[in-house]
């Protein structure tokens, strides 16, 4: 466990939260506690807190579900243990259903406590006097960087103006923009998002204007797109920067009367869509290359925020991997709760090409293939021990035969290009199916590898 982790106790019960705590405290952990689910909650919007320990407080309201769901919604890296005096499976099994880390039936045995607080909070030094900013579920930073986002987020969720999201790919670009809709006055309606890459330009004006029976061949019935299905909602439009220029115009014109005609129809329907639209290409230049519409880059772009590639943010890759690890755990069927701080050294060094999504994919892989229960140095990927030990100087550190990372001296568009050939190469050159597995368009991967000589 971390040397400073902090675990909040919430139990209306004076003697089981002091049996608790006395445990607890063996373990180098701070116990905060409240007896009540109001009182949980108000210090969990006060401080940072790595573990939750409710007692179900059931027959009074809010109970100890409701705790829950309102850590997993607002806080959704810190795990939750609910406790109870009464053994009923149903309730247990209800509770892990929801998200609980675990479920306890009181009398708690002292080392049965402390040994799953330790699964829990997983061994990485937490930077001190750091702070997290858990703005929205799922979108998590204690970056500098992130603080100007955060800020703008909260502002901008609020109302009904388009939002441009800008970064690199695999940056939580499509997080962020369900965060927004979330945190909006329209959340309670549907959030649609669609891949302007991965559509030739006629599906794609029948996915967002849908059409009318007849308008083509196999066209049998009326279908509605996705802007109608989004009515009062959210449309997420990924990749703009790829969208064909007809179908930026149609996309205009939406914008700016909320009028759709689908395809092959007659009579223009009324929408009321939010747009939230993201790129990892360059708007600005493709707006003087006559390849994206000026008019339209100004009207999705009401707000722009740019999320920073995680090389940058370093200090939020524990927090992430402590997330991602719980999320491979529980849908691998594994028991890994821990890594090393020599391994999560490493991990921090990383430059990750492929920013969140890399590191995602990287924890999955590690779980998938570790035979204990605790993460080390030898979990690693590849790339990862190679760049390590380049760095340390360990140039005869050992790789699994025919594994090569990338070296010390390499780019990180080197490292990319690598990447996308093996990719490549594993599909036997299938691009639709590489495309799915680095989780691109198939027009980005084209760009790519003619950008790349691939």
């Amino acid at each position: 466990m971390k040397k400073d982790a902090v675990i909040l106790i919430a139990d209306d019960n004076p003697q089981h939260i002091e049996a608790m705590a006395s445990s607890l405290y063996k373990t180098g952990a701070r116990v905060v506690a409240a007896d009540s689910v109001q009182g949980a909650m108000e210090l969990l919007e006060q401080k940072r807190v790595d573990l939750v320990i409710s007692d179900l407080f059931t027959g009074k309201t809010p109970d100890g579900i409701e705790l829950l769901e309102t850590v997993r919604r607002n806080f959704s890296p810190t795990p939750v243990i609910l406790t109870t005096s009464i053994a009923d499976i149903e309730v247990c099994k209800d509770a892990i259903r929801r998200g609980a880390w675990d479920f306890l039936v009181k009398p708690i045995e002292p080392k049965k406590l402390t040994d799953l607080a330790e699964q829990a909070v997983p061994a990485v030094a937490i930077p001190k006097g750091a702070t997290l900013d858990f703005v929205f579920s799922g979108v998590i930073s204690r970056s500098p960087l992130m603080h100007g986002v955060f800020r703008v987020l909260r502002r901008v969720s609020r109302t009904n103006l388009s939002v441009l999201i800008e970064g690199e790919s695999g940056t939580g670009k499509e997080l962020t923009a369900r965060a927004i809709h979330e945190n909006s006055p329209r959340k309670d309606n549907p959030f649609l998002p669609v891949n302007c890459a991965g559509l030739s330009e006629s599906l794609l004006e029948s996915e967002l204007f849908g059409h009318v029976k007849g308008a083509f061949t196999g066209a049998v019935a009326d279908r509605k797109g996705l802007l109608q299905l989004a009515d009062k909602g959210t449309l997420f439009l990924d990749e703009i920067g790829d969208m064909p220029l007809v179908m930026q115009a149609k996309l205009l014109r939406v914008l700016e009367d909320g009028l759709i005609l689908p395809v092959g129809g007659t009579a223009a329907v009324k929408v009321d869509v939010r747009i939230i639209s993201a790129t990892n290409q360059n708007l600005t230049k493709l707006v003087e290359e006559k390849k994206f519409r000026q008019d339209l880059y100004f009207r999705i772009k009401g707000v722009s925020v740019t999320l920073p590639a995680l090389r940058n943010r370093p200090q939020d890759i524990p927090e992430l991997f402590g997330y991602f690890l719980r999320q491979a755990c529980q849908e691998i069927g594994m028991d890994i709760h821990r890594i090393t701080e020599p391994a999560m050294r490493a991990l921090m060094s990383y430059p990750w090409p492929g920013n969140i999504r890399q590191l995602r994919n990287t924890v999955q892989m590690m779980v998938v293939m570790c035979d204990h229960d605790t993460l080390d140095l030898r979990d690693l990927p590849p790339e990862i021990s190679r760049l390590r030990a380049l760095e340390a100087g360990e140039e005869n550190q050992s790789l699994p035969a025919g594994n090569t990372g990338p070296s010390a001296e390499q780019s990180l568009e080197d490292v990319e290009r690598e990447h996308i050939r093996r990719v490549l190469e594993m599909t036997g050159n299938n691009r639709t199916e590489a495309a799915k597995i680095l989780k691109i368009g198939e027009r980005t991967l084209y760009r790519k590898i003619k950008e790349y000589n691939l």
